[in-house]
């Protein structure tokens, strides 16, 4: 199902309108609900590998790769001070230089978010290139 909404000119209010939508489809009966289901706890295993993977401030889902995926809501803390609610906060001691030197994230960590404009980086190691047909680094061209 695409539902689109379109307003009826250039009109502008000066503030944002909410509208709540009801959708009937009629092979399944009224309007179906779409709210969220309700978070269920993680299996005590499951949390303890979890806890696991991201000791030390890393992200939970690559322990073997700190910093990946990035960004990542996992390096940001709640700050009610700041316009967002949010402030970066990257762990200390990665991203070592030739000579070992790590990164010093403590600009960063006032930042009261990641951009949006951020480009997402991730790790898929199982994944094919080749076979995939994805364009090479140095051949960016082949993805347009």
């Amino acid at each position: 199902m695409l539902v689109a909404g379109c307003s009826t000119g250039n009109e502008s209010s000066g503030s944002p309108s909410t509208t709540a939508a009801s959708f009937s489809d009629p092979a399944n009966g009224p309007a179906a609900d779409f709210s969220a289901p309700a978070p269920s706890p993680l299996p005590p295993k499951e949390l303890a590998e979890v806890e696991a993977a991201s000791a030390g401030g890393c992200e939970a889902l690559d322990g073997a790769r700190c910093l990946l995926p990035f960004p990542s809501d996992a390096f940001t803390v709640k700050d009610p001070v700041s316009e967002t609610g949010r402030r970066v906060a990257l762990p200390t001691g990665q991203l070592a230089n030739l000579e070992g030197t790590t990164l010093d994230p403590t600009e960063w960590n006032r930042n009261d978010g990641f951009s949006p404009g951020s480009a997402p980086m991730a790790l898929f190691p199982d994944v094919d290139l080749a076979a995939s047909g994805a364009a090479e680094i140095g051949r960016i061209e082949d993805s347009l």
